[in-house]
């Protein structure tokens, strides 16, 4: 997948053709080794297509995997994707409450009020 989004990148980036050597100043710009024979792979499979061919192509087989078309995941809006629900959340017996003081070490609550 980081050599697919690799060369994606020097795509949008300007380069119509990226190289090895493109892939690998992008990988390793993220601190990422590149195995060059894994790159060549990835140039030779996109030789000759557009990036919404490989996009378009991709989404394909994500669609024969999933339940769901990402056609329709696509065009969904929030409010289809929002559930309601009227009952009341359970509560643990053996839960603390939120205004008693923690438990442990003053190093285990370092971030306690940290964005008060």
């Amino acid at each position: 997948m980081r050599y697919s989004a690799a060369y994606l990148l020097a795509v949008l980036g300007g380069n119509p053709s990226p190289s090895v050597a493109d892939i690998t100043n992008i990988l390793g710009s993220a601190g990422i080794e590149c195995d060059e024979k894994r790159a060549q792979e990835v140039i030779d499979a996109c030789k000759g297509r557009s990036v919404d061919d490989i996009i378009a192509s991709g989404m394909k087989k994500i669609d024969d995997l999933s339940m769901i078309d990402t056609q329709t995941v696509a065009t969904m809006d929030n409010e289809s994707l929002t559930t309601t629900s009227t009952a009341p959340i359970p509560i643990a017996k053996n839960s603390t409450p939120l205004d008693s003081p923690l438990e442990g070490s003053p190093e285990d609550n370092e971030f306690i009020g940290l964005f008060d």
